[in-house]
């Protein structure tokens, strides 16, 4: 079946003698062609061949990297691939190495009896080593039954999905048309970055926007454009004056405060004094202060002198044990009296 298509080709653009004709001959085979081919939307059968120069192409390796693969399947002796060679070019121009780079371009040469420097017994269309940029590959075992491709010319875009599509003729346009249908992006609707427009899932889509968009929150992210329900006002709360007993350094927003547990006589020179206050009560008293009122001055005298004679050991205010002139002196410059 393969040498008769290749025939049948053969002969029938032998007796074509203008553009016109050839034009007309396409149009004739455009339903066969159809019928012949890899329908479009196909996951592209994956394959592993060497080219002719040694190297090596696995078509999914390509398309796993994000390439689109343009595959131009012809025949060394077939005049209307070659007619194609103009097209094929413009087309490696605009998206080959040299343009865009958005695609790998592969020539698979998928005639029987061809030798690697493109020779064939029945003759060949011109000097394809010449015209063609990109690796030819001439050894194409299981592509025509795997592919169904049948006749020549025949080219293919396989987009980085996987799937294939037939492009006759292998214009810039045409080929452009099929690289519009793939638009990865973000289908996620519910993803910052969702993409209406694209057309194939990728792994780019973004859940950033979300946090807690209220101002008055402990988490409040003021990028945040989508609230995810995390609000919390409760963490973050605490007393923010200083003076307080219960002051939290940490509080980044306002709680109540209280200022009764750590109050109490701050003086270490106090009777009272007590080293867990922070807040000055006014309660500190000393042994100068007999009425216990907190301040010292000359009414402390006169409780002393009404109460106690000045042989009285108790008002020995400065500790002699002895009580004397001397204490009452001492208390009098304690109170300021005495200097």
């Amino acid at each position: 079946m393969e040498q008769i298509c290749y025939y049948s080709w053969e002969h029938m653009v032998n007796g074509l003698l203008n553009k016109a004709q050839y034009i007309a001959s396409i149009l004739i085979l455009l339903p066969m062609m159809n019928l012949a081919q890899l329908p479009d939307s196909t996951l592209a059968p994956n394959f592993f061949y060497t080219d002719i120069d040694g190297n090596d192409h696995e078509l999914y390796e390509y398309v796993a990297e994000g390439n689109f693969v343009f595959l131009d399947c012809f025949a060394v002796w077939c005049n209307p691939c070659w007619n194609q060679v103009p097209n094929v070019t413009a087309c490696y121009e605009e998206f080959g190495p040299n343009g865009d780079g958005s695609m790998v371009f592969l020539a698979l040469e998928i005639a029987e009896n061809t030798s690697d420097d493109l020779q064939h017994p029945w003759g060949v269309a011109g000097d394809w080593a010449s015209v063609i940029e990109y690796p030819i590959i001439n050894d194409t075992p299981g592509f025509i039954e795997d592919w169904n491709t049948q006749f020549t010319p025949a080219f293919y875009v396989v987009r980085p999905d996987s799937l294939a599509f037939f492009v006759i003729p292998p214009t810039v346009e045409n080929v452009q048309a099929i690289l519009d249908t793939y638009q990865p992006g973000c289908l996620d609707p519910l993803a910052c970055n969702y993409d209406s427009e694209a057309t194939h899932a990728d792994d780019s889509c973004d859940y950033s926007c979300y946090g807690c968009t209220d101002g008055g929150a402990c988490n409040y992210i003021a990028s945040a454009t989508l609230d995810d329900g995390s609000c919390d006002f409760a963490s973050c709360l605490g007393c923010m004056n200083t003076m307080a007993c219960n002051y939290d350094a940490e509080a980044t927003h306002p709680g109540a405060c209280e200022f009764e547990s750590c109050m109490g006589c701050t003086d270490v020179l106090a009777e009272n004094y007590d080293a867990t206050s922070n807040l000055d009560d006014g309660s500190c008293w000393y042994d100068e202060d007999l009425n216990l009122d907190h301040v010292i001055n000359t009414m402390d005298l006169l409780i002393c002198l009404s109460k106690y004679s000045i042989q009285d050991g108790a008002i020995d205010f400065n500790g002699d044990e002895s009580v004397d002139t001397a204490d009452l002196l001492h208390f009098l410059s304690y109170v300021g009296i005495v200097y």
